[in-house]
C-alpha cells in the first residue's frame, strides 16, 4: 500500500512539474510543494491555467482606435515617446 502510495504522488509531482515547467511558475510551485500539499498543488495549478487562459482570451481582442488615441495623447503629454536627453541611439545597420 506504501509502494502505491508513493507511486501515486510521484506521478502527480511528476504532471504538476510539467506543467508548472510550461507555465514558468517555479518560485511558487516549490512554495507549494514545501508544504506537501499535492491536492493544493494541482488546485493552484489549474487555477492558474484558467486565468492564463483567460487573460490570453482578453488580449486577443482587437484594440480599438479610442484605445490607440488615448495610450498616444499620454505619450505625447509627457513626453515618454521621447528618448531620454543625451541618449545615443544604436545604430544597427554598422553590425553587419
Amino acid at each position: 500500500m506504501k509502494t502505491q502510495t508513493f507511486m501515486i504522488r510521484l506521478v502527480l509531482v511528476t504532471v504538476a512539474t510539467a506543467i508548472v515547467l510550461s507555465t514558468s511558475c517555479f518560485i511558487l510551485f516549490d512554495h507549494v510543494l514545501s508544504f506537501g500539499e499535492w491536492t493544493l498543488c494541482t488546485v493552484w495549478v489549474r487555477e492558474y491555467k484558467k486565468k492564463q487562459l483567460w487573460r490570453n482570451k482578453q488580449n486577443d481582442r482587437p484594440i480599438s482606435d479610442s484605445e490607440i488615441k488615448a495610450v498616444l495623447s499620454q505619450l505625447f503629454k509627457t513626453d515618454q515617446w521621447l528618448p531620454p536627453a543625451g541618449h545615443v541611439s544604436e545604430d544597427v545597420t554598422s553590425h553587419a
